[in-house]
Formats: C-alpha cells, structure tokens, sequence
C-alpha cells in the first residue's frame, strides 16, 4: 500500500507493498542459424534431430522465471503458458507471471533468473540460454518498464548477485541500443515529458534502431516488462524502493549452537512404505515367480558382487535385499552369498520362510569357516542353524578345536531345542553300565571333594562344579528342566530335515569321539557355569549343557577314560584353587609359601609310580594331547608376582617335562582368544604355504578367576637380553654360534627370529594388542620370538601415542639393521602374511562377532565396535598393492616412532625401583 497523506512522495517504500511480485514475459529475438551450423554435435548425439532448433524456424520456446536470494532459491519457477510461433518473425509471448511473493518479502540482493527451454526429446528439456537482473538497481529502485536482457546461450541462469555468471545488462559505454534504453525508461517513468506527436515518431524510430544493432550481433535478447505501482485513487506512477523497517536495528547473533534431542519414536519401526513394496512387486519370494533364469548384468551384477564380498558385519539396506531375493537363483552357486541371502529374508511372511529354506537345501554347501557366519544371534531360525551345524560336520578336530571356543558362546543363542536324553543321537549314549564303581562315582564331576592335609573341618566341604554360582547369584538347578521346555520348539516349526542336529547335540556328539575336544569342552563350558555376569536364563542354560554332556561321557566309560581323566582334571583344580587361596591369604617370604605349598601338595601328589600315581594318565589341561606321569612336589614353587602364580613342573609320559603356572585372580579370558587368533592365523598361514614359527604358549582358564597358563621353555624377555648381553644379536650368537654366516649366528636360528617376528609383528597389529613393552617381548634360545601378557587389545593401550605395532631399533637390529637381506625378507614375509589374513578376514571376524557377549574384558567396553576395530585393520577396502603399500607404511611409522623408547626407559625405572 502506499504511504498515505504524503502526496508529495514519488515512491513507495517495498516493505509496505503486500502485492506479489509479477513480470511480463513480452517477446525474444535472435537468429537460430548460428545454432544450426555446429552439426558436429548431431553426429555426437544424434536425438538432437528432433530438438527444436533444428525443426522451424521459430520452435516453441518456453521461459521459466525464478526469484533467487544471492544464490538462495526464493520461489519455485514459473513457466510461460504453451504458445505457438509458427510464421512469426520473433518470439512474442505477452504474458503475465506471478511469482507468489509479496514485494515486501524481497530483500536487496533479490535476483530475477529467466530460463528459454527447449526440448531434446520426450522429457529431455535443454536450455537455449538465461539470463538474470537484479530486482533492485544499484540505487535500490524497483526497475520499472520494458528491459532488454543479454541471453547467454547454452547455460541456465544465474541467481547469485556477487558474480553472476549470466548478467541481463552488459554495460557498453558505445552501445546506441543501451542509451536509447535508458532513455525510453525515463520516458516511462516520466522523468521526460510526453508530447504525443512526437513520441509517435520516435517510438518507432528506437525500435528499428535496436533491431538493427541486434541482428548485427549474434547475442538473443529477452523483452521483459516490470510492473508499475500507481498512488491510491489517483492515476500516478510511483517507483518501488527497497527499504526495511528495521533495517537500522542491530541484530545479535550467536557464535556457537547447541544440540538438542529431538525424540523420534518411528525412527527404529520398520518403514510400512517398503513393506508394501516388497509384498506388491512379489519380492516376497512367492513359489510362482518366474526369475529362476534371471541374470544379473551392468549396474546389478556390480552391486552384487559388491554385497557377496562385503564383511559380515555390513548391516544390508532395503535395495540390497531386495535385490538379493531378485537374483537369488542365480547366486544358488556362490556359497559365500547364502548368508547374505538368509539375511534378506523376511522371517516374519510363513511364505517367504518356507521358499528360502527349501532354496538354502539347493544352494551350494558353505565351507565350515563360512558357516560360522549362520551361528550369529541374527540368524534366529532353528533350520537355518541346523543347517550351519550340518556344515561345520565336515571340520577336521583341529579346525574344530579352533573355533571350539566361539561355538559354546553360539549356545547364547539358540532357541531351538537344546538336548534332552531321549532326543541324543542313538550313537550318543551307549547302554549304562551296572559297574558298582560308577555308580559310587555318579555325578562326581559335579560333586568332587577336596582332599588336603591341611583342611579343617569347616573347609572339608564338597567342591561344586556347575552350581555353584547359581547358587550365589539365586538361581537353583530345579530351573534348568523349565529352560530345557522354553528352549523347545514345537516339532511343527522344525525343518524336515530331521537328520541335522542342533548345536548343543552336535559339540556333545563331536568332542565325545575326540579326547582333546572333549576337555576343551569341558572347561569352556566350566568357565561358563561359573561366570556371575552371565544372566539366570544363560546360567541354567550352560548347566543344562554340561550335565547333559557329563552324562554322556560318564556312559561311556567303558569305551574310553574321558570321564575318569576329567575327575583327575577337577580334582587338580580343586586342590590348587585352595592352595593358591591358602598361600595368598599367609603371610611370609616366598620361600616360606613355597615351603607351605609343597607341604600341602606332598602328601596328594606324592606318588612317582605310573600305575599309582593319582595324576598317572590325566591329560594336561593345557595341552590334552600330552599325559602327566607325576607331579614332583618337591620341585613347585610361589612365583613373585602380584598374583603369586603357583609353578608347577609335571613329568610327560613321554620323558620330557612340562611347566605351567596355575593362577588364581587373573581373568585370562583375554589371553586366551588372543592366542587361540595367533594359533588361527598361523594355520591359514600354513595352509597357504607360510611358516612363520610362531609358537603361542597355551593358556586354559578354569573359571573367570583362575587358569593354567604354559611356563614356555629356555625364553628370555627381551628386556633382560638387553640388561645382560647387551643386545639380540649377542644373545642369539651365544645361543647360536656359527663363524661360517655373516652374522655369525645359525641361519636356522636367524630364521626362526626373522619369520616369528614377522608373524607377531602381523598378528599384534590385527588384534591390537597395546601395552607392549620390553618385558612382555620375548625370545626362545631357538630364536624364535613370542607376546606374552594381552590385557590390553582392541587398540586400547595405557601408554600415549602408542606406535601400530611394537618394533624397536634394538629388534631391527637383530636382523642385522634395516640394509640387511634379513631385513627385507622380513618386510616380505610381514606383506604375504597380511595379504593372506585379509583373504580370510571373513573367518576371523565371524569368530570375533560370537565373542561380543563372552565377558572378556575389553570386548565388553564396547562390544558393538569389536568387529568394526578390527575390520579397520584389514583395510579390505584397498586393493592387494594399496594393502601392500600401506603396511609398508606401518613398519616405517613403527621403527621410527621415539615416543616408545622413551615409555621403554621409564618401565626400565619403574621396575627397578618396583625391585
């Protein structure tokens, strides 16, 4: 509206004005023939021939018209209504455009961009050209009036008012056309005085003057009316200047934001929209689908390919699965994809279910390291896991006893039937014997008293082996038989396959045909029912599994030991559990515990004779494989430590002599799986044709508190080599000599240490095990160099700036400096082993991802990132060159790296001081 009872003023102020903002489109002139003449572009793209330029002589153009802020977009475009130009001699349009905004909402940098389309094809708009002006002149007045507008072949317009890239108005102090132009709008603004006679004559004159100076360039030029704004109730033109009413006001704005938490409770609900898809479009993987030929090619086949090779941890989106059921026959042959297939299905449509299990029976069978990734908690479906079990039936004992450990944490997540004595494999349970023996020894392994010479009456009480946390965190046995029943599935829900067996049946069955499965088992399974972290649910779910399996081999006792060796086993641990608990709580020099323990011990395990000895034929916990003779009390002894580790040195049927340190206080879960990955990676290793020597010691934890840990033979902490023989080589030399190689020491010796540091400095990195220092690195007089101590792993390190992996000058220097061809045939051995962990980077994070809810102490700080920490270190995105380049990267990094030398000394100190 205009400013009222000031009728002096010729002009409104545009934050008053509340009429949309408009423009007439009047007419475009140029000459096409300049287009036409570049036919190199219709034989680059022959549909060009259907565009308009190349049909008439005048085609249909149409004009969009945008209001932009400095770039910003401030109305959507207006386009010009359909017309036809045939037989015209310019393109007159006439035509009004309301751009919806009221004038008082432009601001001063508004910009007007129009748009001349033309057309390539069907819905193949191209742009002839465009061109801008400001709304606002540089005196901040309205333009008013008919203007001429440059047009700028080839590109859209631009609506940036600082550097604008297609300017309407190009200022040319010699151009009779612009002068004649900023005349004719003073004249409309009636800043020039009309006289009738004379601008009859003039008027035309201006026109063929300006067509005249256009035809003689090859620019277009665009008519454009802006509007006129009149006085209330009067007849009088009066300008738009741009003004603010505020405008002089200081606003404060903040430097810095805040976050808030916006709650959104559809956010984790499934999208009903992609349902619906996936149901309408028939993806559901109905029987009368009609893609059992369907090949993926292009773009799909890429995508594919992209998603079967992808990690187990890639979380797949809805296009993924949706193209996953759309080219699943033709997957049928690629087992890797099966479990990316499973993961697409919808377990919640009895139609989709009942296709996908009937086509996962078809599918090539997966390998055993494969099917692990079918034990994951997302796989929930008792066939699906039935089916993972029948894969793993294939694995020989050692592949087994490897992933052993990851497959009784895959028990958490069963929820098909568990085990029950008359759903055992016939095969399983032999006829019960009526031997009087076994009956005195019923239940023995869950009952095993303590025998001690020292014992009290009130510590002479029956050791528990399963229930004794149940008891302490509430939980009775008399619940088991109720998990047994809600574990069960109806018989209906089960696949018909009933040949397959579930897991719990299948370890049972396996480990019992094997001795050294069996006592892994055994102790896995121990260490479970004894974990308070575990929930009441899993507590009675792990005893229900150990009572079924020590029923099993108590009956089958007459076939082989396995029952009796075990109640040896427990009765070891139950002895030196109260031992260790005895000599922790006395007080005393450490000669005086040794002499306290071997007193408790002497009497037990006093015996040297094979045949009477109570230990005689009992594996040993760390290392079935190998059968303890006698135990020689006199020769235990208390190590100093803060956990004062019992050291205990048992005598092997075959004459040699065995270490092993029992301690008491430890968690060694995390050693455990940090040596059961090192033993992992050096079988793939020698698969591939690798020996690197590596030589984990073995580690057994009996509960979450105690363990057996291997004392390794003949080693020295690299930190003491240093202190003594002042350096690696000198040591090797010493344990080593050969005058007839360069460095003097035996090239078996110096192989074993280049190859073993290779694998460790490989494994380390993978695991990321932190805390690595000088004490913790040790090396056997063989040469061969080992990690001991992984309380920290996951790239958690106490230490600052810790380097990727533990390699200092003096280790370097052992393979005789960084010039040296040991050296380099490290660097080589450290690239063929990461390039062949990475090929199987899919075994060894499907095993991590079973770990997630073990309780091993870092992997419970962040258990959702455990598998993503160390996918990260595989670099699976880089090429086998790039992979290459960048470990080589990571020596360097490592060998140069001076803040550890520094942490080094410090420890140095530290200990010392400690002594």
């Amino acid at each position: 509206m205009p400013q009222s009872g000031k009728s002096n003023y010729s002009y409104f102020h545009s934050c008053d004005l509340d009429e949309r903002f408009k423009l007439k489109i009047c007419c475009l002139d140029g000459n096409l023939t300049n287009l036409r003449d570049d036919y190199q572009k219709l034989v680059d793209n022959p549909s060009l021939s259907i565009a308009g330029i190349y049909q008439t002589d005048r085609p249909d153009f149409s004009i969009t018209c945008q209001l932009f802020d400095d770039g910003v977009p401030l109305s959507c475009p207006i386009q010009t209504c359909y017309k036809s130009f045939s037989g015209q001699s310019i393109w007159q349009w006439g035509q009004w455009l309301s751009l919806h905004i009221p004038c008082k909402h432009l601001s001063r940098k508004t910009m007007l961009a129009l748009t001349i389309w033309d057309s390539e094809g069907p819905r193949k708009p191209a742009a002839l050209g465009g061109t801008s002006i400001p709304v606002f002149d540089d005196w901040g007045a309205c333009h008013t009036g008919i203007v001429d507008l440059r047009v700028w072949l080839g590109v859209e317009a631009c609506g940036k008012y600082h550097g604008c890239s297609t300017p309407g108005h190009v200022r040319n102090s010699e151009s009779e056309t612009q002068r004649l132009s900023d005349l004719q709008r003073q004249h409309c603004e009636r800043h020039i005085q009309h006289i009738g006679w004379l601008d009859r004559v003039t008027f035309p004159e201006i026109s063929r003057i300006n067509d005249q100076e256009k035809r003689a360039t090859e620019h277009f030029y665009l008519s454009v009316q802006f509007p006129t704004f009149c006085k209330q109730g009067t007849d009088e033109v009066l300008s738009m200047v741009y003004f603010e009413t505020s405008g002089t006001e200081v606003v404060t704005h903040p430097t810095s934001y805040q976050l808030c938490h916006i709650q959104d409770p559809e956010m984790d609900l499934p999208n009903l929209v992609e349902q619906k898809h996936r149901q309408l479009t028939e993806l559901h993987l109905g029987p009368g689908m009609m893609d059992r030929q369907l090949k993926p090619i292009g773009t799909d086949k890429q995508l594919l390919d992209r998603i079967t090779s992808s990690p187990p941890s890639h979380a797949l989106t809805p296009q993924e699965k949706i193209l996953l059921c759309q080219y699943r026959h033709s997957l049928l042959l690629q087992s890797s994809a099966l479990p990316k297939f499973l993961e697409a299905v919808d377990w919640s449509s009895e139609v989709e279910v009942g296709h996908a299990l009937r086509l996962m029976d078809r599918w090539q069978k997966p390998s055993p390291a494969e099917a692990l990734e079918l034990l994951k908690p997302i796989f929930t479906h008792e066939s699906v896991r039935k089916y993972a079990v029948s894969c793993l039936s294939s694995a020989d004992d050692e592949d087994l006893s490897l992933y052993l450990l990851q497959l009784v944490q895959a028990i958490r997540y069963e929820n098909s039937e568990l085990l029950s004595a008359s759903s055992l494999p016939k095969q399983l349970i032999p006829a019960s014997s009526e031997n009087p023996v076994e009956t005195e020894r019923e239940d023995s392994l869950l009952r095993t008293p303590v025998n001690i010479a020292d014992d009290t009456p009130d510590e002479k009480q029956e050791s528990l082996l399963f229930e004794t946390t149940l008891k302490s965190s509430g939980v009775t046995t008399e619940g088991i038989e109720a998990t047994e029943s809600t574990l069960s599935t109806p018989r209906s829900a089960v696949h018909p396959n009933e040949n397959r067996m579930s897991l719990v049946k299948f370890l049972i069955w396996r480990c019992s045909q094997s001795g050294g499965l069996a006592f892994y088992l055994y102790w896995y399974l121990a260490v479970e029912c004894q974990d308070g972290k575990n929930s009441n649910e899993q507590l009675r779910r792990y005893n229900y599994v150990a009572s079924e399996f020590l029923r099993c081999m108590k009956e089958k006792q007459w076939e082989s030991k396995l029952y009796s060796q075990m109640c040896k086993q427990r009765d070891l641990v139950d002895t030196l559990v109260k031992c260790a608990k005895i000599i922790k709580e006395s007080r005393g020099s450490v000669s005086k515990k040794t002499d306290k323990l071997r007193g408790m011990l002497g009497e037990k395990y006093s015996y040297s004779n094979l045949e009477e000895g109570i230990l005689s034929e009992m594996p040993l916990p760390i290392d079935p494989s190998a059968h303890v003779v006698s135990l020689p009390v006199d020769r235990v002894c208390v190590l100093k430590s803060n956990t004062q580790p019992l050291l205990l040195p048992f005598r092997i049927k075959d004459g040699s002599e065995r270490l092993v340190m029992f301690k008491r206080g430890d968690d060694l879960r995390q050693d455990q799986l940090v040596l059961q990955m090192v033993s992992l990676m050096d079988r793939l290793l020698r698969r591939e044709g690798l020996d690197l020597k590596l030589s984990p010691y073995h580690v057994q934890p009996v509960s979450p508190t105690d363990g057996f840990v291997e004392f390794v033979h003949n080693s020295t902490s690299v930190q003491d080599i240093l202190g003594k023989e002042g350096s690696i080589q000198a040591y090797m030399k010493k344990h080593n000599p050969d005058l007839s190689t360069r460095s003097g020491i035996k090239a078996e010796a110096m192989d074993n240490y280049v190859r073993s540091l290779a694998g460790y400095c490989v494994a380390s990195y993978l695991m990321g095990i932190g805390d690595r220092h000088l004490e913790n690195l040790l090396i056997t007089n063989s040469g061969k160099f080992f990690h001991i101590d992984f309380g920290y792993i996951l790239g958690r390190d106490p230490r600052p700036f810790p380097p990727p992996m533990k390699l200092s000058k003096e280790m370097v220097e052992g393979m005789c400096g960084t010039a040296s061809k040991e050296y380099e045939e490290f660097r080589g051995h450290c690239y063929s082993a990461f390039l062949i962990l990475r090929r199987h980077a899919n075994l060894i994070l499907n095993l991590l991802s079973l770990m997630v809810d073990a309780n091993v102490p870092d992997i419970a700080l962040e258990p959702d990132k455990t598998v993503h920490k160390v996918q990260e270190k595989f670099k699976l995105e880089l090429g086998d060159e790039e992979a290459v380049q960048f470990f080589q990267n990571l020596l360097d990094e490592s060998v140069k790296a001076m803040f550890p030398v520094v942490v080094d000394q410090i420890h140095k100190w530290a200990q010392y001081w400690r002594r």
